[in-house]
């Protein structure tokens, strides 16, 4: 989903009159239509067998001493291949074999009594016959197998229907000739359908697509900082409420702020100061690693969540990324004191809780203080905040 974006959406859209997509849309869009079609299998072939079965009374009816074999041919083999299809499906569910069982199960509930059909003398042949309708129509109607694969199950169907009435030899040239007219009429009818479908599920799966997409914009933009790419203080509550949701767990907090950054800006413009904080947020991202969280906690100040993290780990980990933003050597010209500063560095406030034994809000208070306290001393250091069972702080 990563590689999906509106505007390849949009171009998608505007091609999908084929019966496929490009990658990466072909494959989410078989994904979608395995979950549409998987937890229906059971129930589609269970109602389908049953009414096939049901079917063995018009063997008994109409195909006279062939009767039994058309019932054993039912029961002996269809029913294995269904219970086989319910079973495979849950083992190795795909789009392809959804396909392939559905089609394989179109052609063995034709050929079976069809099959019997081709050497009985039947007077009722013809009536018999007409039972291929609702294999066509349950193959095409009611499993809906991509447009392809219904191609295959219809010709083979219509194959099997055509051959086995020629081999009976008990119809009349018109009577032969109209069941070919009216099977060839209906099988386009039901591949029109087919099509049919297929187009209007693409097209809903894309538009469904585009709106989950767009829909995913709208929250990351919400939750994260244009600048920076960081994630801002709203997504903030939400993970801190996430970590804090009945865990008991060591969170750890590093605050950071960018040393005399108004005066950077003053002297450097507003332009570098913005690279200047996109660098600063780089380093800190990366030092961190996916596993923890990077969020731009207000102008030049950054804040680092360290889920089932201890404050020693905390603190060297901040002594880590110290150093690094001074090797950035982003050049600072302003004059403090009537000393020049060089190059940019930050001040590091560390803390770090029990989620059993301290709120969110005190652990960012805490290394909130520590930040102060760092900056109080002269910056560009790192201290941290001891949380003590008495709620004092201590600092190093």
């Amino acid at each position: 989903m990563s590689r999906i974006t509106i505007d390849r959406v949009d171009s998608e859209l505007e091609r999908n009159n084929k019966l496929a997509f490009s990658e990466p849309f072909e494959t989410e869009y078989q994904k979608n239509y395995l979950a549409d079609r998987l937890p229906m299998v059971t129930l589609w072939v269970s109602v389908g067998t049953f009414f096939y079965c049901l079917a063995a009374l018009g063997d008994l009816d109409m195909l006279g001493d062939n009767s039994a074999l058309a019932v054993s041919l039912r029961f002996g083999i269809f029913v294995p291949y269904a219970i086989g299809v319910i079973i495979a499906m849950r083992l190795w569910p795909s789009a392809l074999l959804y396909d392939v069982l559905a089609v394989g199960s179109g052609l063995l509930g034709a050929v079976l009594p069809m099959s019997v059909l081709a050497f009985t003398d039947s007077p009722f042949a013809y009536n018999y016959q007409t039972g291929t309708v609702s294999t066509l129509l349950y193959v095409v109607v009611l499993l809906r197998p991509r447009f392809y694969s219904a191609m295959i199950a219809v010709a083979g169907i219509l194959t099997i229907q055509f051959v086995t009435t020629f081999l009976n030899g008990g119809f009349a040239s018109v009577a032969y000739a109209g069941i070919v007219s009216f099977y060839v009429t209906f099988g386009a009818f039901l591949l029109l359908v087919s099509y049919s479908f297929e187009q209007a599920e693409r097209r809903s799966f894309l538009q469904n697509l585009r709106n989950d997409v767009l829909t995913d914009q709208l929250r990351f933009q919400s939750e994260h900082d244009d600048l920076t790419g960081l994630r801002n203080r709203r997504s903030l509550t939400s993970l801190l409420d996430d970590v804090w949701n009945g865990s008991d767990r060591s969170v750890a907090a590093i605050m950071v702020d960018i040393d005399y950054f108004k005066l950077y800006n003053d002297v450097h413009g507003h332009i570098s100061g913005d690279n200047c904080i996109q660098t600063v947020s780089r380093i800190l991202t990366e030092a961190v690693g996916p596993d923890h969280f990077v969020f731009r906690y207000g102008g030049e100040e950054l804040l680092a969540i360290l889920p089932d993290c201890e404050l020693d780990d905390a603190i060297a980990l901040a002594e880590k990324i110290r150093p690094t933003i001074v090797e950035a050597r982003l050049p600072h010209h302003g004059v403090v004191d009537g000393c020049p500063l060089e190059l940019v560095t930050a001040s590091f406030g560390v803390a770090a809780v029990n989620t059993t034994q301290r709120m969110s809000g005190q652990l960012l208070a805490e290394a909130d203080n520590a930040l102060y306290k760092s900056k109080g001393l002269g910056r560009n250091r790192v201290t941290s905040s001891i949380a003590a069972q008495t709620g004092q702080l201590t600092f190093h």
